[in-house]
């Protein structure tokens, strides 16, 4: 991951560069009728003419962060075939997993040196934090919508102008990507860095696995572990998300067990929370069924143990066991799980699906009627609970 120390030089000389990460969130958007960015973005045929147009531009300067080929082996040859062996070409995770710490390092000798610095990024965030930690004051603050930000946040944002010098920084998940591109492709003379969430500890006090240095070791993305960042900025309170973070990465694939137990004994949930890892720590998935059955019932006013299970099982009786504690008894999700309600409509989706084949056709309707109730459900969501409430009404 040498790239990084280019940009590292770029930032100390303050040399105007762009650089810009398409992970396999921003693949899956190139898709119709996808959804990315932890469940934040929709895609929109806007959106993929966009991402496809910045994603096969190329210039000297121009740094597009590409999938691993180990972990993303297909979308890897589709950057190859798109972009061919354009020298630019970078890891999308240049600037996080391995060296996640050089690059907060960096940013906190070089961006007090910038007299103009724009940040982008989410309504629910904080930019006075970062501002406080890095001990800069910035000229420009735009914010766009948390959720399908792109379409309302780039006709807003797309024609601004920027002084030569200036350093914009793009936490907005998708929409930075075509930021980067087109303020970069319009401007030369700025450096614009799309960071997505480096910044979220401080901002809006989540972390997530590369920022605490458990991120799965990979000999092409991530070959050594970090000693992880911003880890004292989130008041003691560990987030995380099962689709990047489950304890089975942490532990089973030897990602420094010891800091995940020290997060885990400083939490509320703590009795809950070891009881899980010793789930994930079992010998088999026999023997990782039992544990997690054991656990979901001894610990009623908890969710995700059967969460779990269900994923492993496909069980409807531990789904209907859910779909109860949840909106039956109004049991939450622990404070740990970041955008919980993510999870909520998973749980309706799979009843809104599963209810018919059991016969429980009261529960298939409830599910529908929750899932078209409830504010924030991806668009898609909705249409299969549109269709679906149709048969059951019949």
């Amino acid at each position: 991951m040498e790239n990084a120390d280019i940009m590292y030089d770029h930032l100390r000389a303050h040399e105007p560069f762009a650089f810009s990460k398409f992970n396999d969130g921003e693949h899956a958007l190139l898709a119709p009728n996808s959804i990315a960015s932890r469940e934040c973005q929709n895609t929109s045929e806007r959106l993929r003419v966009k991402l496809f147009e910045a994603l096969i531009w190329t210039h000297p300067r121009y740094y597009l962060g590409t999938v691993c080929s180990r972990c993303y082996t297909e979308a890897h040859r589709i950057d190859s075939f798109l972009r061919g062996k354009d020298k630019m070409n970078v890891l999308a995770n240049t600037l996080i997993n391995s060296n996640v710490r050089r690059t907060v390092e960096v940013l906190k000798e070089t961006l007090p040196t910038y007299t103009n610095i724009v940040y982008v990024g989410s309504e629910n965030a904080n930019p006075n934090a970062i501002e406080t930690y890095f001990n800069i004051k910035f000229s420009r603050v735009y914010k766009v919508k948390n959720k399908d930000g792109f379409e309302s946040g780039y006709d807003m944002l797309k024609s601004e102008t920027f002084e030569p010098g200036t350093m914009v920084l793009l936490c907005c998940g998708p929409l930075g990507r075509v930021l980067a591109y087109e303020w970069f492709r319009a401007n030369p003379a700025i450096t614009c860095l799309e960071l997505g969430s480096l910044f979220d500890p401080l901002t809006q006090k989540k972390l997530y696995m590369y920022h605490y240095g458990n991120f799965p070791v990979c000999p092409e993305c991530n070959p050594t572990v970090s000693e992880g960042v911003f880890l004292d900025n989130v008041d003691k309170t560990f987030y995380f998300e099962y689709y990047y973070m489950t304890m089975d990465w942490c532990l089973n694939k030897g990602h420094n067990p010891p800091e995940a137990l020290r997060f885990l004994f400083e939490k509320k949930e703590m009795h809950a929370e070891l009881a899980l890892l010793e789930c994930f720590l079992a010998k088999n998935e026999d023997e990782k069924k039992a544990k997690l059955r054991a656990m979901h019932d001894t610990y009623k006013d908890w969710l995700d143990a059967g969460f779990e299970l269900y994923t492993m099982t496909n069980n409807f009786d531990i789904l209907r066991e859910l779909y109860y504690r949840r909106h039956r008894q109004n049991v939450q999700w622990p404070s740990c799980f970041a955008n919980k309600e993510i999870y909520d409509w998973k749980i309706d989706i799979e009843m809104c699906f599963k209810a018919w084949y059991n016969s429980e056709l009261g529960l298939g309707i409830e599910a529908c009627n929750h899932i078209l109730s409830a504010p924030g459900i991806p668009d898609h969501v909705r249409d299969i609970a549109r269709y679906n409430i149709k048969w059951y009404e019949k």
